[in-house]
């Protein structure tokens, strides 16, 4: 198991992409921010997420007029419409493994709940050679992968205020329940939560001042 208890929030309400970006970080910040949080959320409309350092011209053309917006994590571009798209974040007082640690029990953790629903994916163990700035284009270490293609992958940040991962599983069946074996898999006591007012209030204002912003979407 990755932890002995977690807060579980599906977030069942589609968001727009800066507001959903939004509400990641503000979960980081909260007051009561003591363990670690796993939340799954879905998009208003088909959206482009950036990282942190890609440039916004490299997104493909056959993504004009989606939502665009940029993470505070790292990694390329992912494309989202149907994925399952979720943000496990950590609170400072957590053991502090190496992000790459994380990284590895994470998507192994996701690799086995995948696999009792009868997808073999697996994690990949060595980066493809391919360079891309398509996240889902380009495998790195603990990736993973089925029939070949990447098709689950996160960018993660560490912060004085914790840790935050932001992921997506796409290119596959999706199979009912994920979110419930996916907590299972991660946590030995499973909490059902849901995002507070004070927690939606400081996403509506990081939306505004940053993640709608242009001077943010557009800095690279």
């Amino acid at each position: 198991m990755f932890c002995d208890a977690l807060l579980c929030i599906d977030d069942l309400l589609p968001k727009h992409a800066a507001l959903n970006m939004a509400t990641d970080e503000a979960l980081l910040w909260r007051p009561e921010f003591d363990r670690p949080t796993l939340r799954h959320y879905r998009w208003q409309r088909p959206s482009v997420s950036l990282g942190y350092f890609t440039r916004h011209v490299t997104v493909p053309a056959r993504c004009a007029g989606w939502d665009l917006v940029r993470r505070w994590t790292g990694g390329g571009i992912v494309e989202h419409q149907d994925d399952f798209t979720y943000a496990l974040l950590l609170p400072p007082k957590y053991p502090r493994l190496r992000v790459e640690a994380i990284y590895w029990e994470v998507h192994a953790a996701l690799a086995a709940t995948l696999r009792t629903h009868g997808l073999p994916v697996h994690q990949s163990g060595e980066p493809d050679v391919r360079l891309s700035d398509a996240c889902f284009g380009r495998a790195v270490r603990a990736d993973l992968k089925w029939e070949g293609r990447k098709v689950a992958g996160a960018a993660i940040r560490r912060h004085r205020k914790g840790v935050l991962l932001q992921g997506s599983v796409q290119g596959l069946p999706l199979p009912g329940g994920l979110l419930a074996d996916f907590a299972a898999a991660l946590a030995r006591n499973v909490s059902p939560s849901s995002l507070t007012d004070e927690v939606l209030a400081a996403a509506r204002i990081l939306e505004r001042e940053k993640y709608g912003a242009p001077a943010w979407t557009l800095r690279y």
